[in-house]
């Protein structure tokens, strides 16, 4: 299955696999392991690194919350039959957070073929646009001590690319 059928599936609404998932993040990804932060919960690079997958894939493809509780398949059905349970904590948390609480200390998937990055655009203001839009992703997904460095990179690398800094919103 490629990622555009994939996609295509979850939003017509079919029952997904969370085995499957993984399986075509395995077959289209770089993966490097990273702890990350969900709601209150604290991840190592050694643990639920399905998860990170999965978030990761989420961001990458502009997934809603509801489409990517939807890619954890059936363990997102298990908590729903179990709403007082205290299993697959990243999806609960994931559920009462979404993405505002999701944060990782550095970036864990890179596609391997047809890579999204290096950005590509018909126009330098396409580009600019692309550029600021996937840097206030992966700024969000950051921990405090990488953010710091991170704005003093990206802002090297706008002035390079020449693309106006304006628009990007670091958020504290």
């Amino acid at each position: 299955m490629t990622q555009e059928e994939y996609l295509e599936a979850l939003r017509s609404g079919a029952k997904m696999n969370f085995n499957d998932l993984i399986k075509l993040i395995n077959e289209n990804y770089n993966y490097t392991p990273a702890s990350f932060i969900n709601g209150d919960l604290q991840n190592t690079a050694t643990e639920n690194q399905g998860s990170a997958k999965l978030f990761c894939f989420g961001v990458i493809h502009q997934l809603t919350k509801l489409e990517v509780l939807h890619c954890f398949g059936e363990h997102y059905q298990g908590v729903l039959n179990d709403p007082e349970g205290d299993s697959h904590q990243n999806i609960r948390n994931f559920i009462i957070y979404g993405w505002e609480g999701l944060k990782f200390d550095s970036p864990v998937l890179v596609e391997t073929s047809n890579p999204k990055y290096p950005l590509q655009a018909d126009s330098k203001q396409n580009f600019g646009t692309t550029l600021i839009r996937s840097i206030n992703q992966l700024y969000d997904f950051m921990g405090y001590y990488v953010k710091k460095n991170f704005i003093i990179i990206i802002t090297i690398v706008c002035k390079l690319c020449g693309v106006d800094m304006f628009y990007f919103n670091p958020k504290q």
